[in-house]
């Protein structure tokens, strides 16, 4: 669904019933929307996003470019208080080109996907004094907005959304990936295995983390549930 937000009447959030935040577009003629989203990207370790952005302009092309074929950046927007609208941190998708990451999986030989899998990597990153809970929201719903954009309407596993965490990674970005349904392979979520190079002059291995679609329908339904009841006792 859609919701529009009057502080922002320049654009329209997306969102799912009974989440802490919406999705939209970054807008990179607010300088607002662009200096946050900037604090933000350099704010992040080098190497623990899909792609490692150093200048202004390559900010700009990064959020203006999506499309199913490059990839798709989402603001995430607030929804509560004098944050209404306003950029709260990214989540970005990013086609696994030339199917790098699937064979660097498939090579580990824990996992093997279908013939006709699309694989998205996602990545995400929280606007440093924006509340708390608003990413694992974001990730939530962008996963579903995902689809939307592609135009598919089969889920996993045609469309399999990946995560690649690094021995160095916040602990709050594994969190993140817990709460929409995201798995470890080969390992349990408490001790996730590291089990391939994402880099590949790296010095260390990182773990892969793949979307549950099961799991994620039952968590939106859950928090969606809530809200539904009030509403219908209302009416």
């Amino acid at each position: 669904m859609t919701m529009p937000f009057a502080k922002r009447p320049d654009v329209i959030d997306w969102g799912i019933v009974g989440e802490k935040a919406a999705l939209r577009q970054i807008n990179t003629a607010d300088p607002v929307d662009l200096e946050r989203y900037w604090e933000t990207n350099q704010s992040v370790s080098a190497g623990l996003m899909v792609d490692d952005i150093e200048t202004l302009d390559e900010l700009i092309e990064n959020a203006q470019v999506n499309e199913p074929g490059i990839g798709f950046t989402f603001a995430i927007s607030g929804s509560v208080g004098k944050e209404i609208g306003e950029f709260q941190g990214f989540v970005q998708f990013t086609p696994d080109q030339e199917n790098t990451l699937q064979q660097k999986i498939e090579q580990t030989g824990l996992f093997q996907f279908l013939r006709d899998v699309v694989i998205w990597e996602i990545s995400y990153a929280r606007y440093p004094h924006s509340a708390s809970g608003q990413v694992a929201s974001a990730v939530r719903q962008g996963c579903v907005l995902l689809l939307n954009e592609l135009r598919r309407d089969e889920c996993y596993p045609r469309v399999a959304i990946i995560g690649c965490v690094g021995p160095d990674e916040n602990p709050d970005s594994l969190r993140v990936l817990t709460s929409a349904g995201f798995e470890p392979l080969g390992s349990l979520k408490e001790q996730p295995a590291a089990i391939i190079r994402y880099e590949d002059q790296a010095a260390t291995l990182d773990s892969v983390w793949v979307l549950n679609w099961n799991t994620l329908h039952h968590k939106l339904r859950a928090k969606a549930m809530p809200h539904l009841e009030r509403h219908f006792r209302a009416v």
